[in-house]
């Protein structure tokens, strides 16, 4: 089972991600010209990492920072 590569945690690394694929949003209108990403696709991205945060917190069934 993954338990997560930044100090064992899948929170820090799902944020570590998130932090990236900021970074890529941020530059992708000077990185594609004319190119544009439609509002579907950005949509179906957020209700995707939005799903990923819901099933982090189901598993975890503890305090945090309890071990």
């Amino acid at each position: 089972m993954y338990k997560g590569l930044l100090k064992g945690s899948r929170t820090l690394d799902l944020g570590a991600v998130l932090v990236m694929l900021g970074g890529i949003q941020a530059a992708l209108p000077a990185l594609l010209g004319p190119f544009h990403i439609s509002p579907e696709i950005t949509g179906a991205a957020t209700a995707m990492i939005g799903l990923i945060v819901i099933y982090l917190r189901f598993k975890t069934t503890g305090p945090v920072g309890d071990k």
